[in-house]
């Protein structure tokens, strides 16, 4: 799948008012980690809608002055408020060098199960796997169309594309189709249905 390429400039000014005049232009504050690199660098707001956020794809930061970026989005911060985006981590990766990446599970299909009149129940959303920056899926994607009520698909069901290898533990449940759960209404006599108990008058039981 083909990078995307987003604009950045480096920041020279560093520190929390250098941030916040970088913000009132429309700038978004970031840095680019990795073993050979460290640097601060702003984003245009414009150029955020072109980052695959929520999947681990990889970037090419074109950064004004200095050379290109293979990179994945490591971190990012929000304002807990307008739930804008405040500050970006940026991981420098190799293409030619295998990493670890994180990918969301993609579950497709109506399972036979369902149709039923059973319910789907979710394991795991994503697995991680290893393979050359490049190989990166957007999704994993698993077809739950012939799944039975009783039956489960665990990570070791998944097809993982060529390449690409699934490092997550091979157990653990990804969805599972089971039965409708039905609350029992309960009989006179249990819980819910006891006798009134009789409370006792202040004069005790004497006529009047």
């Amino acid at each position: 799948m083909k990078a995307v390429t987003v604009k950045a400039e480096k920041r020279v000014e560093l520190g929390k008012g250098a941030v916040n005049r970088l913000r009132r232009r429309g700038f978004v504050p970031g840095v680019i980690y990795g073993e050979d690199v460290n640097l601060p660098v702003a984003i245009p707001e414009g150029e955020l809608r072109r980052i695959p956020l929520g999947t681990s794809r990889v970037i090419k930061l074109a950064v004004a002055g200095e050379k290109e970026h293979s990179v994945l989005v490591r971190e990012l911060q929000k304002d807990p408020v307008s739930r804008k985006i405040t500050h970006l981590d940026f991981l420098a990766v190799s293409m030619t060098e295998v990493i670890t990446a994180t990918v969301v599970i993609k579950i497709t299909g109506e399972a036979k199960g369902v149709r039923e009149g059973g319910l789907l129940q979710y394991g795991v959303p994503e697995v991680e796997i290893e393979c050359l920056p490049a190989d990166i899926p957007e999704a994993i994607t698993v077809d739950v169309t012939d799944l039975e009520i009783g039956d489960q698909l665990k990570v070791e069901d998944l097809t993982a594309p060529a390449g690409v290898t699934i490092l997550t533990d091979p157990d653990k449940l990804v969805v599972s189709a089971v039965a409708p759960q039905t609350e029992a209404i309960p009989e006179a006599g249990e819980e819910g249905e006891q006798e009134p108990e009789a409370v006792p008058s202040e004069h005790g039981d004497q006529e009047q």
